[in-house]
């Protein structure tokens, strides 16, 4: 947890900024509570390797994909 809080205190100017604000308030409200829902679903590594290899890759690979294609569309964005 303090991992996740030191870039946000260091990066706090970022959210006054009228560029960069609407992609924080953004983020904040609806990411920041599909990944405490996801939290409390207390979803463990262990679960996901129950389901398999070849699933536990898809989900690495799905992942994976998800980043490249954000940085990808923020550019013209």
């Amino acid at each position: 947890m303090l991992f996740a809080l030191l870039p946000g205190i260091a990066f706090n100017y970022l959210a006054e900024s009228p560029r960069t604000g609407p992609g924080i308030r953004f983020s904040s409200q609806c990411i920041l509570r599909i990944g405490v829902a996801l939290l409390g679903a207390r979803i463990t590594w262990g679960e996901v390797s129950d389901l398999g290899l070849e699933t536990v890759e898809r989900i690495v690979g799905n992942v994976f994909v998800t980043l490249i294609f954000g940085f990808v569309i923020a550019r013209p964005l």
